[in-house]
């Protein structure tokens, strides 16, 4: 039997002893319902959590088999780790409607998973994520020219606003200006691949996260309506 693959993104609990998931895969999101899940020694137990890629079948939503393919088993033992992919897996649950390209966005999000699990730079990983998915869900920032007159060169600063550069010509005074040191970086983040990401990674160690954060917080705000929940969670956590 080949089952299909998927991350799951979220678990809630269904009446007394279930759970449904929410599961990424290569052609969209999938809910699951998974019987006996909050039983410890239940056979649906091991599938039933957030953060764990699973090859699964089901029959009228019911899960029917099942294996799990990747617990991202240091994710779950590291808490700094642990907020970067709850950030991620966050966007993967809340905006897969806006994503035009599954099978790119699943593999994509596989893979920094993959990279929060084994490597210490979550944090870069998670900005990486973020703005490379912005391009999937329609809203990708324009770096390389002009947004309004398309020239490439004399670009002054980014507006976020307008969702790019502004050249000297263009920009006015009722643009919402983001510090060019932010920018610089995450133009880079933006258009490295992966691969290339991962060898240059230690480039970004001085980078400023928590303004690269504010950055995209404010650009997923601004064009999509999104605030992280999961933020606010962790911003109260830490005040406790």
């Amino acid at each position: 039997m080949k089952l299909t693959e998927g991350i799951v993104v979220k678990a809630i609990k269904y009446k007394d002893n279930d759970k449904i998931i929410s599961v990424i895969t290569e052609n969209g999101k999938e809910s699951i319902i998974l019987k006996s899940a909050t039983n410890l020694k239940g056979h649906t137990f091991s599938y039933s959590h957030e953060l764990t890629k699973i090859g699964y079948d089901t029959q009228k939503g019911y899960l029917k088999a099942g294996k799990v393919i990747n617990s991202y088993p240091n994710i779950h033992t590291h808490f700094e780790k642990m907020q970067s992919s709850l950030k991620v897996i966050e966007i993967a649950d809340v905006l897969n409607e806006h994503i035009n390209d599954f099978n790119t966005f699943y593999h994509f999000l596989d893979d920094i998973l993959s990279l929060i699990d084994k490597d210490d730079h979550n944090l870069i990983y998670e900005l990486a994520f973020r703005l490379k998915t912005l391009y999937l869900l329609g809203i990708a920032p324009i770096f390389n020219h002009c947004v309004e007159c398309g020239r490439k060169d004399h670009l002054q600063n980014f507006s976020l606003y307008s969702g790019g550069m502004k050249c000297q010509d263009c920009l006015t005074n009722d643009d919402f200006i983001i510090d060019s040191r932010i920018i610089y970086d995450a133009r880079l983040l933006y258009l490295l691949k992966l691969p290339d990401l991962v060898t240059k990674i230690n480039y970004f160690q001085d980078l400023n996260y928590q303004e690269m954060n504010r950055f995209l917080n404010m650009y997923y705000d601004y064009y999509l309506g999104f605030t992280s929940k999961v933020e606010n969670v962790l911003k109260k956590l830490s005040n406790l």
